[in-house]
């Protein structure tokens, strides 16, 4: 037979299982949130192509500083939301000497996503960048090794299409004097992602 506290501890038992399973069969409301905002997607994964055009201001054709007017393409691939690789060309001809230049090269870059709110009701994915690498300018026959480094901002237009600003900077060898020259360029461009 069952003794007292026995009977106790099983009636215990039974009526605390019961209220456990009352509690987990209540419902639980969730609010609905309504967002009229349009939301962007930035790619991953993905390549892009674009265009650019700018200014390259040279700072060793010991003419005095020369500035001119450029046009190029990029190549670019998007490891994931952060990491990106980029391949570029950028060909200027100089105001001051008509000289021409060629530079080419390869970076590695790191993104922070953030949102921009163009208005009320439409924001777009944006993201700021810093880039790092290395090329080769094609100068009076000549190469020359560079050190490329920079920052720019990229905002998404549609789900294919950028658009962006950049500041990037190539420290070479100077061209006729010992030394380093430091060539800042400064860009306008768009990309395609595919």
């Amino acid at each position: 037979m069952f003794t007292r506290p026995g009977f106790l501890a099983c009636s215990l038992f039974l009526a605390s299982t019961t209220v456990f399973a009352a509690d987990n069969t209540a419902s639980v409301l969730e609010p609905v949130i309504k967002n009229d905002t349009v939301e962007l997607d930035m790619h991953s994964r993905d390549f892009e192509v674009g265009i650019v055009g700018g200014l390259l201001n040279v700072d060793d054709y010991r003419i005095d500083n020369s500035t001119g007017l450029g046009v190029g393409g990029k190549l670019g691939y998007h490891f994931n939301n952060h990491w990106f690789t980029e391949a570029s060309l950028f060909n200027t001809k100089s105001f001051e000497t008509g000289g021409d230049m060629t530079i080419a090269d390869l970076v590695i870059g790191y993104k922070l996503h953030q949102d921009t709110y163009l208005s009320s009701n439409f924001r777009a994915k944006s993201s700021i960048y810093v880039i790092g690498g290395g090329g080769i300018i094609q100068f009076r026959e000549s190469n020359f090794k560079t050190i490329v480094g920079g920052a720019g901002y990229r905002i998404m237009l549609s789900d294919n299409i950028s658009a962006r600003a950049e500041l990037r900077g190539n420290l070479h060898k100077a061209f006729i004097t010992d030394g380093w020259s430091l060539d800042p360029q400064a860009t306008l461009g768009l990309g395609y992602y595919f």
